[in-house]
């Protein structure tokens, strides 16, 4: 582009922009829901959330992530989805996980991540995470086993059992 002058700035008579179409993966925080925010070691919790295709084009085949951190070693994998049924433009699909708490007890923060490996192009990839807070508990109940055993009595000195009783 020139002028024949150089004072003056060329117009510019047609322009095109072409773009291949791409979803747009959202994780709905205002659905994200979790039935306890706080559990015992060895209980569950289910998380549940919509995970939006607010894009151009549908969407399969999309990998989500979910970790919990570790004190000692970080985040840690407890669970990948392959979300394999088509997402259609303005549609959501729906994804529930559930983590057990395992053995380490204090404030722990749940992750959970859509295309974590960044395969599925995409304008904006900030909103395809986020954390919770679940607070594991030690388990301080005093569980206790009662056995009682029926016998009866054969002849002086022998006993029986009334019923066979396996006990691990």
């Amino acid at each position: 582009m020139s002028t024949t002058d150089g004072r003056t700035s060329p117009l510019i008579k047609w322009w095109q922009v072409t773009f291949d179409p791409v979803p747009e993966l959202v994780l709905g925080l205002q659905e994200f829901q979790q039935d306890s925010d706080s559990v015992i070691v060895g209980e569950n919790v289910k998380f549940s959330f919509n995970m939006y295709n607010l894009g151009q084009t549908a969407v399969q085949n999309v990998d989500v992530l979910f970790e919990a951190d570790d004190p000692a070693t970080g985040r840690k994998t407890f669970a990948q989805q392959v979300i394999h049924q088509n997402i259609p433009v303005d549609s959501f699909y729906t994804v529930n996980q559930s983590w057990t708490a395992d053995n380490k007890t204090g404030e722990r923060q749940v992750y959970i991540t859509l295309d974590p490996d960044d395969k599925i192009p995409e304008i904006l990839t900030s909103n395809n995470s986020l954390s919770a807070p679940v607070t594991v508990l030690a388990d301080t109940g005093n569980p206790s086993l009662t056995v009682t055993l029926t016998v009866k009595k054969f002849s002086t000195g022998t006993w029986s059992p009334a019923h066979r009783l396996l006990l691990p």
